[in-house]
């Protein structure tokens, strides 16, 4: 969990960049800045997780960037 206190209650408009965390400190320090450089370098809006029960250990992709709900192991 998660909560930040914009400055003066002004929330920025990231919708297009902010869809997962993975991209989440390069926003805000983007804002905080007021230097929009921190957003050409934007990771894929994609979630990993490393499982090590009821599953092949290993980190598997858990969201795609498409936003939907996958299982899909990455390999070396």
């Amino acid at each position: 969990m998660l909560a930040i206190k914009w400055p003066e209650n002004q929330v920025p408009d990231y919708k297009d960049e902010l869809i997962t965390a993975v991209n989440l400190f390069r926003v805000l320090f983007s804002y905080l800045s007021e230097n929009e450089d921190y957003l050409k370098a934007l990771a894929d809006n994609k979630s990993f997780d490393v499982v090590s029960e009821d599953a092949s250990f290993g980190v598997y992709e858990v969201i795609n960037e498409n936003e939907e709900i996958v299982f899909i192991k990455v390999e070396k």
